[in-house]
């Protein structure tokens, strides 16, 4: 695996990264693009997988990809540096 992982490719890194937060099990979980260099299916899969294991914990997850905002309960869309649009993610409101 080399040292801290350097022969995993890229997506095996995030994965191990994201399961190494998962087993610390924090209060609230804050991901900054953890699933950016998956394709969409795996995108999917782990955004799931994480969101079942934190079910009744907080979770902070920026998203590169806005389709997968549908799977939380609010969403904030910021655009340079300020709050864009915020609320559920079908009844976003402008700010």
């Amino acid at each position: 695996m080399g040292v801290g992982g350097s022969r995993l490719p890229p997506v095996q890194r995030q994965k191990l990264a994201i399961a190494r937060a998962l087993l610390k099990r924090p209060d609230l979980l804050v991901l900054n693009d953890a699933v950016a260099a998956m394709d969409s299916q795996s995108q999917q899969r782990v955004l799931s997988n994480v969101l079942a294991a934190r079910e009744d914990c907080g979770v902070v997850w920026v998203l590169s990809n806005a389709s997968l905002a549908e799977a939380f309960d609010q969403v904030i869309v910021m655009s340079e540096s300020r709050v864009a649009e915020k609320g559920p993610p079908g009844d976003l409101k402008k700010e």
